[in-house]
């Protein structure tokens, strides 16, 4: 038996915030500077991994030029508003009520999480953030050992199997950068179609785990 849910911690581009469309911008973005030929959303979808760098590796771009594609990535981003993600606003919402703190584990620029926030109007929500995570395993294993029963929840195969590597319940949410048949063979703990999904399973983290 788990003890009740401590922790929710939460991946940002894909999963807070609906950003697929913004994030194929600025991956062609960088590919264009680059010299690189754009690519499409179902070739985004199929490339898409983290770390970032190999991401843009797999489109060819060349190794002295993936700490550039990877800023523009982020310059790009922040210079586009995203929405909230289906239920976000409606859990973080229930994390602060129910005094769950609520951490940011992703490969994003910290400058891009916090503009989306301030955008949003959702930053006094988060606990804490971890921006341009290259490991996100080595990360969730450092925010599990603050409390019992963590919750990781993010929108590729990538963030389930590095939360199932860290020994955290890997939730993985539909309608991000991955679809649901990849999601599927990360084999999450739950896969979601809404954030909001999660808000009355708090505080009952034991219905989250399976054999």
């Amino acid at each position: 038996m788990y003890p009740a849910m401590q922790q929710v911690l939460l991946d940002w581009n894909g999963t807070v915030v609906a950003d697929l469309p913004r994030a194929l911008a600025a991956a062609n973005t960088a590919l264009r500077r680059l010299s690189i030929a754009p690519i499409t959303g179902r070739t985004f979808s199929r490339s898409f991994t983290l770390p970032l760098s190999q991401f843009f590796q797999r489109l060819g771009v060349p190794s002295d030029a993936l700490e550039e594609a990877e800023q523009i990535w982020n310059d790009s981003c922040i210079e586009q508003p995203a929405q909230l993600s289906r239920g976000a606003r409606a859990l973080l919402d229930a994390c602060q009520r129910r005094q769950i703190p609520v951490g940011i584990i992703t490969a994003a620029d910290p400058a891009l999480v916090g503009a989306d926030s301030a955008r949003l109007d959702i930053r006094h929500l988060l606990t804490w953030v971890a921006g341009r995570v290259t490991d996100k395993q080595a990360e969730l294993t450092r925010a599990a050992t603050t409390s019992r029963t963590a919750v990781y929840i993010g929108d590729t195969a990538d963030d389930v199997e590095q939360a199932r590597r860290a020994g955290v319940v890997a939730v993985a949410l539909t309608g991000g950068y991955h679809n649901r048949t990849r999601l599927e063979t990360a084999m999450p703990d739950l896969i979601i179609d809404d954030l909001q999904d999660i808000v009355p399973l708090l505080g009952n983290a034991s219905s989250l785990v399976t054999d």
